[in-house]
């Protein structure tokens, strides 16, 4: 899944700040969902 570059975005400063949080939050939810999927060591998976 790609994400919107933040760099690019334009608007006003309180506008790319709230476009900045949701790539945040993006990578967030991709990086806990990546994790979930890891067998942790000593686990059956």
């Amino acid at each position: 899944m790609p994400f919107d570059d933040p760099a690019g975005f334009e608007g006003t400063p309180e506008g790319r700040l709230e476009k900045f949080r949701a790539v945040r939050d993006q990578f967030r939810a991709q990086i806990q969902t990546w994790l979930a999927g890891m067998a942790l060591p000593g686990s059956s998976r």
